[in-house]
């Protein structure tokens, strides 16, 4: 179940939605699918989580596969707007290349 994000600063277009969802990636470079963690996400984008050494950059296109709760998945192509690492993990901010209906997908 999806927790709806209502501050009053986060001025975004689209509400946002906190989940925890299992998702693979591939970037245009690699040549192979990557785990991640979806932690948020709206209809115009998602933030997923990767370990450090996973390389992504700000300005990589990405091709996002999240499982949802219903066993089944969804494949979005997005880029990377942002990257902020830590010790062990690293959050990215991505973009949507289309609006998709999170309502649709029981996040």
């Amino acid at each position: 179940m999806a927790i709806p994000i209502n501050a009053k600063e986060d001025r975004r277009s689209w509400k946002r939605y906190i989940v925890l969802l299992k998702g693979k990636y591939l970037l245009d470079k690699d040549k192979r699918h990557k785990e991640c963690i979806v932690i948020d996400i709206s209809r115009q984008g998602a933030c997923i989580k990767t370990p450090i050494e996973n390389k992504v950059s700000r300005g990589d296109a990405i091709c996002l596969e999240i499982f949802t709760t219903e066993a089944a998945s969804i494949v979005i192509n997005a880029a990377v707007q942002w990257t902020k690492k830590n010790r062990t993990r690293a959050a990215h901010r991505i973009k949507f290349e289309a609006l998709i209906d999170a309502q649709a997908y029981d996040f």
